[in-house]
């Protein structure tokens, strides 16, 4: 009896699928750190804007300046909205990532828990007919030398 060729195919295949698992979590993990930076950046410029506006406003701006400053402070807002938006949906995308990592080492772990269950199979069923073969080898010298040896009464018969 050899071990299955079955089971290291299985245990392949899974480190495959575990492999391609990790490079999604990494690219919705980078997606969403690359999303929360953008996020960042647009506030910034939001703030410095803000405060560009209010430095500036010392001296009268016109109607087009103000208007201007409120349309560009309005963009970035409804920019931070929306990355906002893009950065839930990435950090769900991260979520199911990791829950599909989680359910990949899991499967690896199966099988490799498979292989070794059929290695010590095999290694159990032959020690078993290791086993049986010297019982076998035992009884047959066993018989071997009852057969061999002369039994007292046959001996001293004389007719």
């Amino acid at each position: 009896m050899k071990p299955r060729t079955t089971w290291p195919l299985l245990v392949k295949k899974a480190e495959d699928t575990l492999g391609k698992r990790r490079k999604e979590h990494k690219a919705a993990t980078e997606t969403a750190q690359k999303l929360q930076a953008s996020r960042q950046r647009l506030l910034d410029m939001f703030e410095a804007y803000k405060a560009k506006y209010t430095q500036r406003q010392d001296k009268p701006l016109t109607i087009a300046d103000t208007t201007n400053f409120r349309e560009f402070m309005s963009q970035l807002l409804r920019l931070v909205e929306r990355v906002e938006n893009d950065l839930k949906m990435a950090r769900t995308a991260q979520q199911v990532a990791k829950q599909r990592l989680t359910e990949a080492e899991m499967d690896l772990f199966k099988m490799e828990a498979m292989v070794e269950k059929d290695e010590k199979a095999v290694a159990l069923y032959h020690k078993k007919l290791e086993q049986r073969q010297m019982d076998a080898l035992g009884i047959t010298l066993h018989n071997l030398k009852n057969e061999s040896s002369p039994t007292p009464a046959s001996g001293n018969n004389v007719a």
